[in-house]
């Protein structure tokens, strides 16, 4: 049988592993221009309206997360959940890192010169690289999202809100996350929907032409991709738990086999 620091070690790489694969998928699904993936709508749509990075809105709205949590779960919320504090400023961190737009801020900290590894990568210059960069989005991040929950280890604060309503209510967690993620898509939607339309003074026709992903000169946040990815990413999941999750979690979770009896 492995000893405890071996196993934690594989446990800490699968989870590190999956969280960088989520944050450059999100950046690949924010580089593509159809919308960007649900985890990310409200923070997405508040670095369009603010400036500050999308990591640090990342990070906000992680936590406004972990409050709601607090609020349903009450006496039954335990301190063990506070851990989604620390991943949700590790997680922000590694958004802007992988980051794909240089000019942006920290916290108010111009972080121009911080990361942005994927940086270089060539705008798309037509319909066809846009795609691609979609679907590599969903690839990445539900590869990402699989990888991340093998160890069992705290989930980021939108699962951990959905766990807590199914808590709460008795519904499948599964329905609980569907909710969490819509009320997350409508409310990135309106706020940005808000405010390209009244701030800017853009035309209703050319913010739905950026929804669906026809040229337009606007650009939207919650798109057409936002949409497809909140079905496509939770099916890609479900299929690698069902062909790689167990014998994942049997190198994971390697137990000392048991002696045959005399």
């Amino acid at each position: 049988m492995e000893n405890k620091f071996v196993t934690g070690l594989k446990k800490f790489l699968f989870y590190a592993a999956g969280l960088v694969l989520i944050a450059v998928g999100i950046n690949f699904s924010r580089l593509s221009q159809l919308g960007i993936s649900p985890v990310s709508s409200v923070p997405g749509s508040c670095n369009a309206i603010w400036g500050w990075s999308l990591g640090t809105m990342t990070i906000i709205v992680y936590c406004v997360l972990i409050l709601l949590q607090i609020l349903v779960l009450r006496k039954k919320f335990k301190p063990l959940n506070l851990l989604g504090i620390p991943i949700a400023v590790a997680f922000g961190v590694l958004v802007d890192l992988v980051g794909v737009v240089k000019n942006t801020q920290f916290f108010g900290i111009d972080t121009s010169g911080f990361g942005h590894w994927l940086a270089w990568l060539p705008a798309p210059e037509n319909y066809l690289m846009r795609v691609f960069y979609f679907v590599l989005s969903l690839l990445l991040i539900a590869i990402g999202v699989f990888l991340y929950l093998r160890p069992k280890w705290p989930a980021m604060p939108a699962e951990g809100l959905a766990g807590a309503i199914s808590q709460q209510t008795g519904m499948k967690f599964g329905n609980c996350k569907t909710i969490v993620d819509t009320s997350m898509i409508l409310i990135a939607f309106l706020m940005h929907f808000y405010y390209i339309l009244i701030v800017t003074n853009t035309f209703v026709i050319d913010y739905f032409k950026a929804f669906v992903g026809i040229e337009s000169p606007v650009s939207v946040v919650v798109g057409i991709g936002t949409l497809i990815s909140a079905v496509v990413i939770g099916q890609l999941v479900k299929l690698l738990t069902k062909l790689l999750g167990k014998p994942l979690d049997n190198f994971l979770f390697k137990k000392k086999k048991e002696e045959p009896k005399a």
